[in-house]
């Protein structure tokens, strides 16, 4: 099968998106698929409406030859998807969305303006919007990270039309728990991602302020957060227990992941599963996440990690202390989390992308 992903982004990004589509393109080149994947090769094309284009033409150049199928993030792909059924081409479509961004919105809404950095702007709803449901009413798939998107693509009318399914991220499996047979657990909680109010790292830093108080050993790391923290006034009586660390390679971030056995996961929201939370899962780390949808769909409380209201530091503090305190429990944790890891392999979630791609 003749496949094209494309995504609006550079080909050396490392973000979830670019992961997402470079894991999914690999593993079907090795189940025998002719696979393309199309990024902004150029700092004029990461504009979203300029890369659509660009998509179109390149479609436009291979009429005789087209894919079987066109994979594209969000609107990357609405200008080909518009030519492709002008002309009638035999091509499918899937919408590929990491996060919907009209429901971002509604999340974004309900928070005060000073706390959201980069708010949507006017032209989202006048342009990006629109375009998304057109895309969405005219896609043959549309693809979810999480199964609480997909419900709510279901309550939709603008998706009546397109088969809705979900294909999570996924891991690469190691052979054993790490964490569940090390000889001593420290305290040190990791957390990645930036400061930006989807990842909320300011609640983090209280959290991680209630429970230094109670172990004076533990140890915060930081990674990701980009230059960005410089500008954030920390205050904390911890703050000489927090280091941060701006940039890190995929490659070199899972050494954090046998350097912490807890991970704080305070995000707001997140468009698929979080391949923190997965990765530490993989690892038999002890992820400590916000109750968010999608943390929910990774996560049993108490048996594969800590779920966390997010709304009170003090209550939140005590169910990560609560748990310092059992070495049992933290052991029994980390090796089911090890577990339900093994249940998302990246070959697992490919086979569900196929099977999607052959009906």
């Amino acid at each position: 099968m003749k496949i094209w992903f494309a995504a609006a982004i550079p080909p050396d990004a490392n973000g979830g998106v670019a992961r997402s589509v470079c894991e999914l393109s690999t593993n079907l080149r090795k189940r025998g698929h002719k696979v393309k994947v199309i990024f902004a090769n150029h700092t004029l094309t990461e504009n979203y409406i300029l890369f659509s284009l660009k998509n179109a033409i390149i479609l436009l150049f291979h009429l005789f030859s087209p894919p079987q199928w066109v994979i594209a993030r969000s609107t990357d792909g609405f200008f080909a998807l518009v030519l492709a059924r002008l002309l009638r081409m035999k091509v499918r479509f899937a919408l590929h969305n990491h996060g919907w961004e009209q429901k971002v919105y509604e999340l974004e809404s309900t928070l005060p303006r000073a706390k959201v950095s980069n708010p949507t702007t006017y032209k989202a709803h006048l342009l990006r919007f629109p375009l998304l449901r057109i895309n969405a009413m005219l896609a043959d798939v549309c693809i979810s990270g999480t199964f609480d998107e997909t419900r709510w693509l279901k309550k939709r009318s603008f998706t009546k039309k397109a088969s809705l399914v979900t294909v999570p991220n996924g891991i690469h499996p190691t052979e054993k728990a790490f964490w569940p047979h090390q000889k001593v657990i420290p305290p040190f909680f990791l957390t990645v991602g930036a400061f930006t109010w989807k990842k909320n790292l300011e609640y983090a830093i209280g959290l991680f302020t209630e429970i230094y108080n109670a172990f004076p050993a533990a140890r915060m790391f930081c990674v990701g957060t980009d230059s960005s923290h410089d500008s954030i006034q920390i205050t904390s009586n911890a703050v000489h227990a927090i280091t941060f660390i701006n940039k890190e390679t995929p490659e070199r971030i899972f050494r954090w992941y046998e350097e912490c056995p807890f991970l704080l996961s305070t995000s707001r929201y997140e468009g698929g599963r979080s391949f923190a939370i997965l990765e530490a899962q993989s690892r038999g780390m002890i992820a400590c996440s916000v109750n968010i949808p999608s943390s929910g769909e990774q996560i049993c409380h108490n048996h594969s990690g800590l779920l966390l209201d997010g709304i009170s530091i003090e209550s939140d503090a005590k169910v990560v202390v609560d748990c310092l305190s059992d070495e049992n429990l933290m052991r029994t944790i980390g090796l089911n989390a090890w577990k339900k890891a093994l249940r998302c392999r990246w070959d697992r979630q490919v086979g569900r992308l196929e099977r999607v791609l052959n009906t």
